[in-house]
């Protein structure tokens, strides 16, 4: 029996979203529901080749095996449907050690003292040897993606694409038969697809071709929509969902596990700032297990404060939305709002003269003509030893900056006496607040630089758009469009995309 073919007859559109297709004509039910311009049938002959038994003596002389008669030579039966569905897809035009190879390039800083530890997940992911297939998928569609945004190619975000689909699909039929030794794995995977899904939103729709254009209107960059982030809130629930699976025990020893934890901690966080709801990761629990036998670096220990500050902010809204026919409702909430308050800048305090004891510089100041033109809007900028420093200290500036948010929010309450005493708080630090945002707009000529890679760029947009929001509170309208600058700047760049709905 020679080589057979398979017979795929569903719709176009069915066959590019991985659904089923009702086959009628002429327009399928899926396409009519969604909306969609049924594109037709198309039958395509998938040839699966496989070797036949070799069972005659004169084949087995002709392959040089002597004997009356040469043994049957055991061959693997042709894959079944359902194997074939459940490969990892590869397209023979695309190298997917070559594009991995270049994500990694471009995604890394070419200074890799500082992050080999803390990014050893990213490597093992893309490095094409584990079995886990939702995985491989994964990594071949982000790195397939991200380098078709570099060289705007068309063929391989359809490739990209298609393999983003193959590993949602491969990632959901895995977690609901994950054994323990898998539930890592599903983790990774998520952690990819979230990756993917911030820097291509709307990706399982048809549509996703129409955003091929980088935006150049700053509103499109400051105010991504909702729809924007509906992929990565479902992201999000799944990374959490399996961390709690997990626990925080079974991040404790040093290696794949704990590093793969620590970028689940910090995506977290920054998902939950945005979001000013608090998660479960500033609980003790998860501030303290998974460092029982591994040294908690200053970025971690800065991240112990600002986990705790959308509880703040969420207490801030409630707050501000109390009437004054209801005062008594204020009262615990204002007290509970000025201890979590007070506790969180006392440890900053503390956690910042650690450093001064230890001579630690947060940063170093620099003349602004270390920079490019671009830069220059102050007479002094700040550079760091790597981005790992940098990193550090705007997420700092920037857990200080909300802090002072939430202050500003509780004194728009209805409440006089509760609004008055947190204006006059948020006046007095006014002054503070401003250095600290300055800082921020000091730093991001340092982390865009293009040897800091696509980390770079990463760390700068939550930080940026936080100081904003100060920058327009308070009439500073130049830094404001300093910000803005900045901003579009990143999504101007290669890659730029990928980053700007964070």
């Amino acid at each position: 029996m020679g080589a057979r073919p398979l017979i795929k007859p569903r719709c176009v559109n069915c066959r590019e979203k991985k659904i089923k297709c009702d086959y009628k004509q002429p327009e399928c039910g899926p396409c009519s529901r969604s909306r969609f311009k049924c594109k037709g049938y198309v039958t395509e002959l998938v040839i699966i080749p496989y070797e036949e038994r070799c069972t005659s003596t004169a084949a087995a002389d002709e392959a040089g095996q002597h004997g009356a008669l040469a043994s049957v030579r055991k061959v693997a039966r042709p894959p079944s449907v359902s194997e074939l569905r459940n490969s990892p897809y590869v397209k023979p035009s695309i190298n997917r050690i070559s594009l991995g190879n270049q994500f990694l390039d471009l995604y890394y800083p070419t200074s890799r003292l500082w992050w080999q530890d803390a990014c050893t997940w990213v490597t093992e992911a893309f490095d094409g040897r584990h079995q886990f297939t939702a995985l491989q998928s994964a990594a071949a569609a982000m790195g397939t993606t991200v380098i078709a945004s570099v060289h705007q190619n068309r063929q391989y975000r359809k490739d990209g694409l298609k393999l983003y689909g193959k590993a949602l699909a491969e990632l959901r039929k895995a977690s609901q038969a994950a054994q323990l030794y898998h539930w890592f794995d599903l983790l990774l995977t998520s952690m990819i697809l979230l990756s993917y899904e911030v820097g291509f939103p709307k990706s399982s729709t048809l549509g996703f071709a129409a955003r091929l254009e980088k935006p150049t209107d700053s509103r499109q960059v400051l105010a991504p929509t909702t729809a924007d982030r509906s992929g990565v809130k479902g992201h999000m629930i799944g990374i959490s969902s399996f961390l709690r699976i997990m626990g925080p025990r079974a991040f404790q020893q040093p290696g794949l596990y704990h590093t793969g934890f620590l970028y689940c901690r910090l995506t977290l966080i920054m998902n939950s700032l945005l979001e000013e709801v608090p998660t479960f990761l500033s609980t003790p629990m998860w501030r303290d297990l998974p460092w029982a036998r591994v040294k908690k670096n200053n970025l971690h220990k800065c991240l112990d404060m600002v986990s705790r500050i959308p509880n703040l902010l969420s207490l801030a809204n409630s707050m501000a939305r109390v009437s004054s026919d209801t005062q008594d409702l204020l009262r615990p909430l204002w007290t509970q709002f000025m201890r979590e308050y007070e506790d969180i800048n006392a440890r900053f305090d503390a956690w910042r003269a650690g450093l001064v004891e230890s001579r630690e510089a947060l940063f170093i100041v620099c003349a602004a003509s270390n920079f490019e033109a671009t830069y220059a809007h102050f007479e002094e900028l700040h550079t760091f030893d790597h981005i790992g420093h940098a990193e550090v200290a705007l997420f700092y500036w920037m857990g200080r900056l909300l802090m002072h948010d939430a202050l500003w929010r509780v004194s728009q309450t209805a409440v006089k006496d509760v609004a008055h005493h947190a204006t006059s708080r948020a006046k007095m630090a006014v002054l503070s607040a401003e250095n600290f945002a300055d800082g921020i707009l000091k730093s991001v000529p340092f982390c865009l630089q293009k040897e800091n890679g696509i980390l770079g760029m990463k760390f700068t947009v939550l930080p940026l758009k936080v100081a904003i929001r100060f920058y327009r509170r308070w009439g500073m309208t130049s830094r404001v469009l300093v910000c803005v600058k900045y901003l579009e700047l990143i999504a101007s760049r290669e890659c730029g995309s990928m980053i700007q709905v964070l």
